[in-house]
């Protein structure tokens, strides 16, 4: 199905959306035998929220501050000002369902194609996230741009994924 969209001229991208806390996000580390580790971390419910799209060859990230069906109409937006014919796979999150994005999507004839229900696996933006969040563990922000500045940094290292080999099983 993918290949028939990129055959007439779609450009092709896996769109996933993650949230990032201010609360840092902790994993394991090496320490000291003996040595009591302390993580410092703000008492605070802030957070902001990413959305990408990957392919291989390119990937663009934007931020917001919440996730719904607004955010969604604006990151297709500027993903549609660049390319014209997009070709979407994404997951069923109910701001996708949304009956103005439906209607957004018809008119400017963009395609999506929907990831099987509960697989992040199969989508490479999660994997994207997933070290995204792991290059910046066990890190404290003490505000929220800070954090934002660090993400955009990681992001901006292009952490491309294979897709195909996801995408041929």
């Amino acid at each position: 199905m993918v290949s028939y969209y990129v055959k007439r001229g779609y450009i092709f991208f896996c769109l996933d959306q993650t949230t990032f806390s201010l609360k840092p996000y902790v994993t394991r580390g090496w320490f000291l035998r003996g040595s009591r580790p302390v993580v410092e971390f703000n008492w605070t419910r802030k957070r902001f929220h990413a959305y990408g799209v990957i392919n291989g060859e390119k990937e663009h990230y934007r931020f917001y501050d919440e996730i719904n069906w607004r955010t969604v109409m604006d990151f297709l937006r500027y993903l549609h000002r660049r390319y014209p014919k997009l070709l979407i796979l994404w997951d069923g999150a109910p701001w996708h369902k949304e009956h103005h994005v439906k209607a957004f999507l018809k008119r400017h004839d963009i395609k999506t194609l929907k990831f099987p229900p509960y697989s992040p696996e199969e989508n490479p933006t999660e994997q994207v996230w997933k070290t995204t969040k792991h290059a910046a563990a066990n890190t404290y922000f003490p505000d929220e741009e800070t954090y934002r500045r660090e993400i955009r940094r990681i992001l901006h290292q292009k952490i491309l994924t294979k897709m195909f080999k996801y995408l041929t099983h």
